[in-house]
């Protein structure tokens, strides 16, 4: 851990918003080391809040996204597998029936 010491502002699962005296910065809460610095000024506080919302988006899409993704290809996986497995049984029944009553 760093042992910066800081004020939180705002914080997420895995960062936190905060603010030093001389600077405004974005914490690792898991490491305790600061990601990203910006100066202790308007602008830099509008900096620090924008590039915070996107690291707690894209935090919240990760966990969102990467459960589902598999989730849904298992499922489709399944089907596809089910269906191309009934269509092979239809053929071989069909045209075995098919055959059966030509000769």
């Amino acid at each position: 851990m760093s042992g910066e010491t800081y004020e939180v502002i705002e914080q997420s699962r895995r960062y936190a918003l905060g603010e030093t005296p001389d600077s405004y910065g974005i914490w690792d809460r898991i490491t305790g080391s600061r990601v990203e610095q910006f100066p202790h000024t308007d602008e830099g506080i509008e900096l620090a809040l924008e590039h915070f919302a996107e690291l707690k988006w894209k935090g919240r899409w990760g966990r969102w996204i990467s459960p589902r993704v598999a989730l849904l290809g298992s499922v489709a996986g399944a089907l596809v597998w089910v269906l191309a497995g009934t269509l092979a049984a239809l053929v071989v029944f069909f045209g075995n029936a098919q055959r059966a009553s030509i000769g």
